[in-house]
């Protein structure tokens, strides 16, 4: 992709209708439009790149800004946890360690992380102004 900070016309010969181009401009030059569909989103060429990726269709737009695992998104864990019971107060006590014959009425408990809040994905980036040649 070219990156221009100007252009000057040159009878219209070098850069054909329907190009889009990113500009270090706050305004598109003289024979360009601005391309508003790209505005704060990335920009992916049409088609497929391989076996396992997505088909692109021209003009399609797509993505989201942040996302939320599901559980269906993580992969498959299990986080037990060895407690034992205190017959006496019901109290609930975490083992690290266990020596021979210290277990009494153990428990299996499965702890829960996380707050399923969701999270931006954006990676870093340089904003330029998109424009579209007329």
């Amino acid at each position: 992709m070219l990156f221009f900070s100007g252009v000057r016309d040159v009878g219209n010969s070098l850069v054909a209708t329907g190009t889009v181009s990113l500009f270090n401009l706050t305004s598109c030059p003289d024979g360009w439009r601005a391309f508003d569909e790209a505005n704060g989103r990335f920009l992916v060429a049409s088609g497929k790149s391989g076996l396992d990726s997505p088909i692109f269709n021209l003009g399609e737009a797509g993505g989201s800004n942040e996302i939320t695992l599901t559980v269906d998104n993580v992969p498959k864990l299990s986080i037990p946890t060895l407690n034992t019971i205190d017959s006496t107060t019901s109290k609930i006590t975490s083992i690290t360690s266990v020596t021979r014959g210290a277990l009494v009425n153990p428990q299996v408990e499965f702890k829960e992380l996380g707050s399923g809040k969701p999270f931006t994905v954006t990676p870093e980036f340089f904003a330029l102004k998109a424009c579209e040649k007329t």
